[in-house]
């Protein structure tokens, strides 16, 4: 049975029926193990490749030339093919009880990326094809290998899954990461019930290569699935459960990861496609959740993406290693880099979301410090103070701001700076009337200029650089013109964030998540339209469902109309813009439906202000690369920017467990006690905010709590002074409280001070 005519044979008795009988599927099976250039062709074949080309004249003869198409020699391309023999036996996956390897037993090439290993792959797959086409050239009977290999790898010749079917089209569809061309076969069984039948096998027999091909199938099904479709057929009463599948991979990868670590030059070890296909369907199911998070039907609670509590080599707050300068901002090789411990590397570069959101913010505090020590004089507080004038601080750059020209002055003498804002910043504000306010910034100044600043950039009334969407986020402004102008205020406004985010101050635009994507690097798609704007997406995903004649009726062509602002005229203009050359003489009809659709949400979400976000990246990633903030989904992300969202006001209990004495104040005393109830009970979440940024300089409170507010906030007692309002000394997180007679007096000087607005002077 291993001679591949004699499968030819038997295949050729069976004609009749479509489908591989179980004898068929054993001999199939048994042949290609044996006959492994067979096996090479049949997978080439099952991916739509095209073996034979007739052409060519050798020696003057007509012949059939054997070559591979040109793509397959670009070691870029997508073919990520497993031309190797199906394993006989079960994966060896560790059981929970085996002890977990020690870091330190690995090096970063032990343990690299998947991107890398893929690269890796594909450069191995390439050598191979190369090595079959050789071999093809050869045989004079290449035409009859190749018909039987067509056969084999027929979708409709598998309809039962059994041993021997997983078996076969273990041989025959290969994983492929990045999805650039449809794989025949895969694409069929992909919307077929050999998907459920694969998930029940496995969950029926524990089967891990009925796990790597249903990933396989899976993954591709999903490209074609909208979220309403997915929640609809894949919830917890379906026959595929996404919670489940997300639970099980979750057990899987845990292994694969971090207890037993698939390493890097394992390439043909059955349990490095496991790696491969698992972390490519977690992850995009994982890119699902994210955009269904804040819907009250999402598919799977934030705690089942966590693996167990993972002990690193080294502590969070030092897992960075100090590095010369940030690196190529797109690599996520350099991000792997830029931890000490190899095995939480590779896990925050390509499955971040297994780590729980706090600690990845503390693991993203650390790369921050670390890059400090190389752009800041990182010292303390008091030496700020005592040598903020010094001529000789090369690690600063020193700005002087008129309160009323707050935008103009901080874009003139901060956005030259380019990456070079990455150092220390210090304020000196000139008041109303011309003169230097007193105050000295230790760090305090510079907070409360920087969250003025990103208010008022960001302020669709004040500047016209960012619209709100109907969910009331923002988001590019695609009706002002295209300028190079314009694109230096966007410049800016990605540097002054950027800057936000490198000093872990918190400020409050809410961006929209389409945008949020783009800041990560990320390609929008049709089901990330509703999420700017849902009205639009509604309309936009029902031409899809629409009759022929009612599509025809709406006069659609594939072109779009959109108003501009003509800076000549200042007026409103009509532009045209073809979704694609010609497209303004395509119209829309039901078998281009689906095309339109995709292309539109395509130019919506990222064509349209295309050049504008283009350069809030670049200085957005003058302090901040791409790869630091791919630790964080999109709205994650939004929660590094602003802090949550969900807290109304401050935590005034946070706050009191954290609050330091000072002076003579102590927490027992009666005015203490007044204090407290005023800020919880009395205040406003607007006055609270406003209490907070004149203590702090910040209106929001830390994204990990009043613990996290460094120095530790203190209430310091001001004597014989109950006819002055109290004061702050926002560097220190210091407020000066004078000890008033009564509590309605001290809320009334505590309303008065925050809500004045005053300057910095010094008290």
């Amino acid at each position: 049975f291993g001679d591949w005519k004699m499968l030819a044979n038997i295949l050729e008795m069976q004609q009749q029926q479509q489908f591989f009988s179980g004898a068929v599927l054993t001999i199939c099976r048994y042949t290609l193990q044996q006959q492994p250039l067979l096996a090479s062709v049949a997978s080439l074949v099952a991916q739509g490749e095209s073996i034979l080309h007739s052409s060519s004249k050798q020696n003057g003869d007509d012949d059939d030339v054997v070559m591979m198409d040109a793509q397959d020699d670009d070691d870029d391309d997508d073919d990520d093919d497993y031309l190797v023999h199906a394993p006989q036996s079960s994966l060896s996956l560790p059981n929970q009880q085996q002890q977990q390897r020690n870091s330190s037993r690995y090096t970063r090439q032990d343990l690299q990326t998947v991107p890398k290993i893929n690269e890796l792959y594909q450069q191995q797959q390439s050598k191979r094809k190369k090595e079959v086409v050789a071999q093809l050239q050869t045989m004079p009977d290449r035409h009859e290998l190749v018909a039987l290999a067509k056969r084999i790898a027929r979708p409709e010749g598998f309809v039962q899954i059994e041993p021997d079917t997983i078996g076969l089209l273990s041989m025959l569809i290969n994983t492929n990461l990045q999805q650039h061309r449809t794989q025949p076969l895969l694409s069929s069984l992909a919307f077929s019930t050999r998907m459920e039948d694969l998930w029940n096998f496995y969950l029926q027999h524990n089967d891990h290569h009925a796990l790597i091909l249903f990933c396989d199938l899976f993954s591709h099904h999903l490209l074609a699935v909208d979220d309403d479709t997915f929640l609809q057929n894949y919830n917890s009463n379906g026959v595929i459960s996404a919670e489940r599948i997300v639970l099980e991979l979750k057990q899987i990868l845990h292994e694969l990861y971090w207890v037993k670590p698939v390493l890097s030059r394992d390439l043909n070890d059955p349990r490095m496609r496991l790696f491969l296909t698992g972390t490519k369907l977690w992850n995009s199911l994982y890119e699902r959740w994210c955009r269904l998070v804040r819907s009250t039907n999402s598919f799977a609670q934030e705690f089942m993406w966590w693996f167990p509590r993972l002990i690193a080599s080294v502590s969070d707050e030092h897992g960075a290693i100090i590095q010369d300068g940030i690196g190529d901002d797109e690599d996520d090789e350099n991000l792997a880099d830029s931890f000490k411990d190899p095995k939480m590397a590779r896990i925050l570069s390509c499955i971040p979301q297994a780590v729980p959101f706090d600690r990845r913010v503390n693991l993203f505090t650390s790369l921050l410090r670390a890059d400090k020590l190389n752009t800041q004089n990182q010292r303390s507080v008091l030496e700020q103070l005592l040598t903020a004038n010094s001529d000789n601080n090369t690690n600063h750059a020193q700005v002087h701001i008129r309160r009323d020209q707050l935008y103009a002055d901080s874009k003139d003498q901060l956005n030259k700076l380019g990456s070079r804002l990455r150092h220390k910043v210090q304020v000196t504000f000139i008041n109303q009337h011309g003169a230097q306010e007193a105050g000295i910034d230790g760090g305090g100044v510079f907070k409360e200029f920087l969250d003025d600043l990103i208010k008022q950039a960001f302020d669709p009334q004040q500047k016209s650089l960012f619209s709100v969407t109907p969910l009331q986020t923002l988001a590019i402004n695609t009706s002002l013109p295209l300028s190079a102008e314009n694109n230096d205020h966007y410049e800016f406004l990605g540097r002054v964030l950027g800057k936000a985010l490198y000093e872990s101050i918190l400020v409050e635009p809410q961006l929209s998540l389409p945008f949020l994507n783009q800041l990560l690097g990320k390609l929008n798609t049709l089901d990330d339209l509703k999420n700017i704007d849902p009205e639009f997406h509604r309309h936009l995903a029902g031409l899809r469902n629409m009759d022929a004649t009612s599509l025809s009726n709406l006069g659609l062509y594939f072109d779009v109309t959109t108003k501009q602002l003509n800076p000549q005229t200042k007026k409103l203009e009509t532009i045209v813009t073809e979704l694609f050359p010609g497209g303004s003489d395509v119209p829309v009809k039901k078998d281009n439906a689906i095309r339109y659709v995709h292309t539109m949400a395509h130019h919506r979400l990222n064509t349209l202000g295309y050049s504008q976000t283009k350069a809030f990246l670049r200085g957005f990633r003058d302090l901040i690369p791409a790869s630091w903030v791919r630790l964080f989904s999109s709205w994650e992300l939004q929660k590094l920017i602003s802090g949550d969202d969900s807290i109304k006001g401050i935590d005034v209990a946070g706050l009191k467990r954290h609050m330091q004495y000072s002076g003579g104040y102590h927490p027992s005393q009666q005015l203490i006690h007044w204090f407290w109830e005023i800020l919880q009970d009395d205040f406003s979440p607007l006055e609270q905010t406003q209490f907070l940024k004149f203590v702090t300089s910040c209106s929001r409170q830390p994204l990990l709590g009043f613990s996290a507010l460094a120095p530790a906030p203190c209430i310091q007692q001001v004597r014989n002074a109950a006819d002055r309002l109290p004061t702050s000394s926002t560097c220190m997180n210091l407020l000066k409280l004078p000890c008033y007679e009564s509590k309605n007096q001290l809320k009334e000087k505590l309303l008065y001070a925050i809500s004045a607005g005053a300057g910095f002077e010094l008290s």
